[in-house]
């Protein structure tokens, strides 16, 4: 009779560091309107693409998707709606709340057109007067006095897939986006009237911007990216990603 509290405190001891072992922390990662294929989305309930198959080898965290306006990012940052989201330093006024661990691999926005498009755009100051469809809210480096010197008419967009319908459709000559993101939407949704030009707008390393909340995080993910671009299991998930 004695022994039975024994046995039970033992077992419950067992089950104590079992479940301490097997914590996760949720955090809130900020998507684009809900995706941005390849590097994120959700699909018959599941979480896909290039960050969530990172955190997959990272199981004491997970994601929980928060959809929200690009331009309202930095008010989510500062009210501690948002833990993390692909950000460059640039690209926030809050950096000081922030931690940036580098993603390994880069951003490159290039130009995207239609075949039947017949101008001349052998580089970036050779489109002039013309239209360009990008997405409402983002900052692409190097184009900030274009816009204006160039005479090129933004058509604001709140996604990529409607960046790539808009010029499919005719209602701009030019696109301006990830060549990754774009190039794979054009695969998946078979828009194969449209092409890259190979015109680099910029290039910059990505990020993943931490809640400074958060700072065993960054140390963590810091290592952990390194170990993954070392060992050829990040070519592999980007691979699976692209076209």
């Amino acid at each position: 009779m004695k022994k039975a509290p024994l046995i039970s405190l033992a077992l419950a001891g067992a089950i104590f560091a079992s479940t301490a072992a097997q914590a996760v922390t949720s955090l809130n990662y900020y998507s684009s309107g809900g995706e941005l294929r390849p590097f994120y989305w959700t699909e018959d309930g599941m979480q896909q693409g290039i960050i969530p198959d990172i955190f997959a080898t990272l199981p004491e965290y997970e994601l929980n998707f928060i959809s929200a306006p690009r331009k309202r990012i930095d008010h989510f940052i500062e009210n501690n709606q948002i833990d993390i989201v692909m950000m460059h330093p640039k690209y926030t006024k809050v950096p000081h709340l922030l931690n940036f661990v580098p993603l390994q691999f880069s951003q490159r926005n290039t130009i995207f057109t239609r075949k039947d498009n017949k101008q001349e755009f052998s580089g970036l100051n050779r489109i002039t007067q013309t239209s360009i469809c990008a997405r409402d809210g983002y900052v692409y480096i190097n184009m900030k006095e274009r816009w204006k010197s160039q005479s090129l008419r933004r058509e604001n967009l709140r996604s990529n897939i409607k960046v790539l319908q808009m010029l499919n459709f005719k209602r701009c000559e030019f696109a301006i986006g990830s060549d990754l993101s774009l190039s794979y939407l054009i695969k998946n949704h078979q828009y194969d009237n449209i092409v890259d030009t190979g015109i680099t707008v910029n290039e910059v390393p990505r990020f993943l911007a931490i809640s400074k909340r958060f700072p065993k995080l960054k140390s963590t993910l810091e290592k952990h990216m390194v170990k993954l671009k070392k060992s050829g299991k990040l070519a592999e998930i980007i691979k699976k990603y692209t076209p």
